[in-house]
C-alpha cells in the first residue's frame, strides 16, 4: 500500500510591491478570473514563471480573521486537481482619499492568495460550458 507524503510545502510571503511589478500594477489585460472573493490576475516572473494572483475583496479582507493561518492551512490541503498555494502578501498601506472636503490618510489592508498557474483556464469554464450542461441535463 503506498503511502501518502505528510510534506507541505510552507508558502511565502511576497511583498505587494512584487506582485504589483509581476502583474504589471494590477492592469486590465492580466486579469484573468473575477470572483467574490477577489480578482485573480496573471503574474509573471522575470524569469518566466507564471503564477495566478488573487486579490480579495475589501469585505473578505475586513472578515477573514488570522489571515496567515488561513494561507498556512491551505498548503496542507494537496490532490492532483487542486491548485498549490505558493504564496501570500498581508500589508498595510496608507493612501489618501477625500472625506467631507478634506484629504484624510487612511491605512488599507491588502490581502492576496498566490497559486500556481493552470494554463487552459478557469474551473468554472469546464463546469459552466455546453458540455456540462447536457451532461447535467440543465436546462436554461
Amino acid at each position: 500500500m503506498a503511502k501518502e507524503s505528510t510534506v507541505f510545502f510552507q508558502p511565502r510571503s511576497l511583498p505587494f510591491i512584487l506582485l504589483k511589478g509581476i502583474t504589471n500594477d494590477f492592469s486590465a489585460d492580466r486579469i484573468i478570473g473575477k470572483g467574490i472573493i477577489g480578482d485573480v490576475y496573471k503574474g509573471i516572473y522575470e524569469d518566466g514563471t507564471i503564477i495566478a494572483v488573487k486579490i480579495l475583496h475589501k469585505h473578505v479582507r475586513e472578515l477573514v480573521q488570522g489571515f496567515e493561518r488561513v494561507a498556512a492551512s491551505l498548503c496542507h490541503v494537496q490532490h492532483e486537481n487542486i491548485v498549490q498555494l505558493v504564496g501570500y502578501c498581508e500589508e498595510t498601506e496608507d493612501i489618501v482619499v477625500e472625506h467631507n472636503g478634506r484629504n484624510i490618510v487612511v491605512e488599507m489592508s491588502i490581502r492576496a492568495l498566490c497559486f500556481e498557474y493552470v494554463q487552459n483556464g478557469s474551473l468554472e469554464r469546464y463546469i459552466s460550458g455546453d458540455t456540462w450542461r447536457q451532461s447535467t441535463l440543465i436546462k436554461e
